[in-house]
This record gives C-alpha cells, structure tokens and sequence, in this order.
C-alpha cells in the first residue's frame, strides 16, 4: 500500500478529485491507509459519505477499512445515512475477501462482522437500519 497521498482533509474538494481519479484508475486498493483517515474524519459529512462508496469497490480490502466501516455502522451517533452507507460497504467488503479464499470460507475476523451486524439487527434500531442490514446480511450469506 501507498502512503497517505490525501494532504489535507480541510481542502476537501481537492481529496474528493483525488479519491474519484483513484477509482477511475483502479487504484483505489494502494490507498486504504489515507481511506481510513478520511473515515475517521468526522468534520466533513461529504467526505466520509464519498469515502464509504468508494471502498465498497476495493478488491483486496484491509481489516483496517473493516474495522473502521464497522466501527461507523456501530456507531449510534452517527447519522443514519452514513450508517447505511457502512451497512452496503461492508457487504462488499466481506464478499470481496471471501472470493480470494479457497471454498469462499468466512475468516474469524468477518465472522466478527457478521455477528456484530447480526447484534445490530436483534437491537431496537430505526427500520431502514434494519432493513439495510437484512439485505445486506442476505447478500453476505
């Protein structure tokens, strides 16, 4: 992986060009680094929104993006968009590692995901938290 190529997070218009070039490319994969800190940036709603879309097309996703659109999801004071948005990258981001494996078997640490999701599901939440995760739990499984 590449390092952190996004500079500064305040000159977002700048970091949303480079991250749709960066999917353009195919390249998205040798950033995940600098995707993370944008996912963890919580000052620009924009941002963690284009960030979110973008990693549900990584092939080769880190634990480190995992956990981090996991942690959004799990997060009750974030806004449901956001939650939801989580809720479909994280299908992809699961579905993609489980195709580089022989017999397309769950590693421990996506089965944690699967469970963490399945908790959220079983838990009073808002219905299009439900819903998402239902189809997104259905897809996985």
């Amino acid at each position: 992986m590449n390092r952190d190529i996004f500079g500064n997070l305040l000159d977002w218009g700048n970091v949303l060009q480079d991250l749709e070039e960066l999917e353009r490319s195919g390249k998205l994969n040798d950033h995940q680094e600098g995707l993370v800190r944008i996912l963890r940036y919580r000052q620009n709603w924009q941002l963690r929104e284009a960030a979110l879309k973008a990693v549900r097309n990584l092939t080769s996703p880190s634990e480190s993006i995992i956990s981090e659109v996991l942690a959004i999801l799990m997060d009750q004071k974030v806004y449901n968009e956001a939650r939801i948005l989580a809720t479909d990258a994280l299908c992809n981001l699961i579905c993609s590692r489980r195709k580089q494996r022989p017999g397309n078997s769950y590693s421990p640490a996506e089965r944690s995901v699967i469970e963490k999701m399945t908790d959220i599901l079983r838990s009073p939440e808002v219905p299009i938290i439900h819903e998402a995760l239902g189809r997104s739990l259905a897809s996985i499984q």
